[in-house]
């Protein structure tokens, strides 16, 4: 057996510890359930890191940031991962290398549990925005396989709670240091949804030149504020910037298929 699938599970953390310490040395493994918790992460750690291709742990809601960053540090193998959330003070608290060089997939929503949610401003040169967005791009930048990378907020992977309220996600704009991702030359996907980008003509054009494999941009790129706001500066700049990626044939849509 080189693949499993464990959803729905009910049982307790030490409970499914007990079906993942049995397991074979897997290259696929994706668990949904609300209970994987410590117990479990330690005997995934023991058995499968070393043989790991894909993992799925989005659905797992207590995979905490620093457990995530654990697996990116640890398994050399992995291709695909998925995990709820990885925060910037995660990042800041365990300044590791990410050893998984040949990762083509991520999913995973990385945010700033110290700042407000709301980016404002044509220049956040030198502001904490600038610097949190800066220190995920530069992890990032290394994983120079990556074809996918999803950064999304949606709640079926990530329940609400006060972390995610004020929502701070990485700016993929150039005064936040978006320029450090020239290196994902193999990229293909890009999702941003509800993570309340403020982008400007200057960022997309530079991401269509440097990503020249792009067939997805999905996720709003100038964000407004509130439904109030539709007709408003930011709808108009996002219809506008929206306009000119579909004038190079890049889907904006994000269940669109990419992978043929």
């Amino acid at each position: 057996m080189e693949e499993l699938t464990v959803c729905g599970i009910t049982e307790s953390d030490e409970v499914l510890a007990t079906i993942i310490c049995r397991l074979p040395p897997l290259k696929k493994l994706e668990i949904g359930s609300e209970d994987f918790g410590p117990l479990c992460f330690r005997h995934l750690q023991e058995r499968l890191f070393g043989s790991l291709k894909t993992l799925d742990l989005s659905r797992c809601y207590k995979f905490t940031g620093q457990m995530a960053l654990r697996v990116l540090s640890s398994c050399p193998q992995l291709e695909d991962f998925g995990a709820p959330y990885i925060s910037v003070q995660d990042l800041r608290a365990a300044p590791q290398p990410w050893v998984c060089q040949g990762l083509k997939r991520l999913s995973v929503l990385f945010f700033d549990n110290d700042e407000p949610g709301t980016v404002s401003g044509d220049d956040l040169r030198g502001s904490v925005t600038n610097r949190s967005s800066s220190l995920v791009f530069g992890y990032l930048s290394k994983l120079e396989q990556l074809d996918t990378l999803d950064i999304s907020f949606y709640n079926m992977r990530t329940p609400i709670d006060l972390r995610f309220i004020n929502l701070n996600a990485p700016q993929f704009r150039l005064d936040t240091g978006l320029g450090q991702l020239a290196t994902l030359k193999k990229l293909k996907a890009l999702c941003l949804d509800r993570t309340k980008q403020n982008l400007r003509e200057e960022d997309v054009e530079w991401m269509l030149l440097q990503w020249p494999k792009l067939k997805k941009l999905s996720g709003a790129l100038s964000w407004s504020p509130s439904e109030e706001d539709e007709g408003g500066e930011n709808s108009i700049v996002d219809t506008q910037l929206s306009k000119l990626v579909l004038e190079k044939g890049i889907s904006r849509d994000y269940y669109s298929y990419i992978w043929s």
